[in-house]
C-alpha cells in the first residue's frame, strides 16, 4: 500500500480518537461532549454568540444529531440554552459553572496527551508541523467552498 497524506492523517486521527475514547470512556463522557465544550468554551472567549446551528457547521452534522448532543450536554448540566434576545427563536448556547470546569479538567487532558504525541520533535518541527496542518485545513476549505460555489 502506497504512503499518502491521507494514509497519514486517518492513522493519526484513528490513533488519537482511540486513546482519547479510552480515557473519556473510563471517565464517563464522550469525545463528543469534549468537543462542543471545547468549541463553545473558546468562541465564548472570544465573544462570539454560539446558537445550535454553528455546532451543526463546525462538526458537518445535521439538526438532530446536534439537538441530540446538546440536550445531552444539558441534561449533564453542563450547557444551559437560553433565549436570544434579538431573536425569540433562536437559543444561545452557555456552559455552566460545571461545563467551564467541565473544560479545565478536559484541556489539562488534551494538552498532555499532545505534549505525548509530539514530544519527540523539536520545537522548530513542531511549528512546521502545525503551519503544514494548517495549510491542508485552508485548501480543504478552498475546495468545499469551491465545490458550493459550483453546484
Amino acid at each position: 500500500m502506497e504512503k499518502t497524506v491521507s494514509y497519514y492523517l486517518h492513522y493519526l486521527s484513528r490513533y488519537t480518537s482511540k486513546k482519547l475514547e479510552e480515557y473519556d470512556k473510563a471517565n464517563g463522557i464522550s469525545t463528543h461532549d469534549c468537543m462542543i465544550v471545547d468549541f463553545i468554551y473558546t468562541r465564548n472567549e472570544e465573544n462570539i454568540v454560539t446558537i445550535q446551528k454553528d455546532i451543526e457547521d463546525e462538526f458537518y452534522i445535521g439538526k438532530a444529531v446536534a439537538s441530540e448532543l446538546i440536550s445531552s450536554l444539558e441534561k449533564k448540566g453542563l450547557i444551559e440554552r437560553e433565549i436570544d434576545p434579538l431573536d425569540q427563536r433562536k437559543k444561545i448556547l452557555k456552559l455552566t459553572k460545571k461545563g467551564n470546569e467541565f473544560y479545565d479538567f478536559n484541556f489539562v487532558k488534551v494538552k498532555t496527551f499532545d505534549e505525548k504525541l509530539v514530544s519527540v520533535l523539536k520545537k522548530k518541527d513542531r511549528e512546521t508541523l502545525f503551519k503544514l496542518f494548517e495549510e491542508i485545513i485552508l485548501k480543504i476549505k478552498e475546495g468545499e467552498n469551491e465545490e458550493k460555489f459550483n453546484k
